[in-house]
């Protein structure tokens, strides 16, 4: 499976490269402005992940398969050695491919997320994409329209939106609805198969402070898997805290890269 990519600072392979995996119902142009902050001082490659952007469908929707399509990846492209970072089911992922191949990582940065299960209710928002009558839309307008009936956040609507796209005349959704709402069981949890599985590396998690996806409750797993990890979170920023807080965010993944 090739996966969809885009780079920026290729210019500074010499220093070290850094791969983004986004989360789910992103893509790797949600991290366009971020990669660009971080090509100043490293190569950076934003990767489109299964079922996702530009990349292939790939089901069963399952961790351990999206970490070994990375993991080919990073193979195909001589990437062996870099650092990975990953937002929520994209640090998931990056979690799940550093423990299975140590050797291919050489830090990993995980974005506000835990090993552990969460109790989300991420269908509803595959519902709303699913209600939409494609057939009927002549402008992105019309389809925020149908979706607010169902998902009132306007930021959120639009960041659904991005996943719909217009060629040959029709609309369409670019990510794999049925396929995620298939697996969402699977994406809300981790892999019970890495139980004992420990990587020694440098590790960093970073969590948004008024965001509960990294809780102190969740630290024993976190030093479990990742015993050297550091925890440190961003004031005033909530789970896209990249987003929320970008030069913060920027400052404190800069330090650790170098």
């Amino acid at each position: 499976m090739e996966l969809n990519f885009t780079e920026f600072g290729g210019e500074n392979i010499s220093r070290g490269s850094v791969v983004i995996l986004h989360g789910l119902f992103g893509s790797a142009r949600n991290w366009t402005s971020i990669a660009k902050s971080l090509a100043e001082i490293c190569r950076v490659i934003t990767v489109d992940m299964p079922n996702h952007g530009e990349s292939p469908w790939l089901e069963p929707v399952d961790y351990v398969l999206m970490a070994g399509a990375v993991s080919d990846f990073l193979e195909l492209h001589g990437l062996n050695g870099s650092a990975i970072m990953g937002h929520s089911m994209g640090g998931k992922t990056a979690m799940v491919l550093t423990l299975l191949n140590p050797t291919l990582i050489d830090r990993l940065i995980v974005v506000d997320i835990a090993p552990v299960g969460y109790d989300h209710d991420n269908e509803c928002y595959i519902n709303a994409m699913e209600m939409v009558d494609l057939a009927s839309l002549q402008s992105r307008k019309d389809a925020d329209a149908q979706l607010t009936r169902h998902v009132k956040d306007a930021s959120l609507r639009a960041f659904l939106l991005l996943n719909l796209v217009h060629s040959d005349d029709r609309f369409t959704w670019r990510i794999n609805l049925k396929g995620l709402k298939a697996g969402l069981m699977t994406l809300h949890g981790f892999p019970d198969v890495l139980k004992e599985m420990i990587f020694e590396g440098q590790v960093m998690f970073l969590g948004g402070e008024t965001s509960d996806y990294i809780r102190a409750a969740y630290e024993p797993a976190i030093r479990g898997y990742f015993p050297n990890a550091q925890i440190v979170k961003i004031k005033g920023a909530a789970h896209w805290l990249h987003a929320d807080k970008p030069d913060e965010f920027i400052k404190v993944v800069r330090n650790f890269l170098s």
